[in-house]
């Protein structure tokens, strides 16, 4: 079968110098990395939890099967990330309510 005879979509991106100086800032900054549907066998991804470690943010994978962040993980849901967050769309219940902080006054 060749790859223009498939139906699924080929999702092709470049990530610019920027692009990727901009994911390592936030990597770096963040308090938490929710890694969704990946095995981070990419080193590009994989050096932004990395990143995000060093900083001692907590990672949580969500993701069916070994990733490269295993050891690094403070929590792993092992399943098909799809199936998960679709039924997470359709039981209302289950979302956590959204906060805000507000500036002192």
């Amino acid at each position: 079968m060749k790859a223009e005879d498939s139906e699924a979509p080929i999702w092709v991106f470049k990530l610019t110098f920027s692009l990727t100086c901009s994911a390592m800032s936030l990597a770096q900054s963040c308090d938490g990395l929710l890694v969704v549907g990946s095995s981070l066998q990419v080193y590009s991804a994989f050096r932004l939890a990395k990143a995000a470690k060093q900083a001692d943010a907590s990672i949580a994978l969500l993701t069916a099967g070994w990733t490269r962040a295993d050891d690094m993980a403070d929590m792993k849901v092992e399943c098909l990330a799809g199936e998960a967050l679709s039924r997470l769309a359709k039981e209302p219940a289950l979302l956590v309510p959204r906060t805000y902080e507000t500036a002192a006054a």
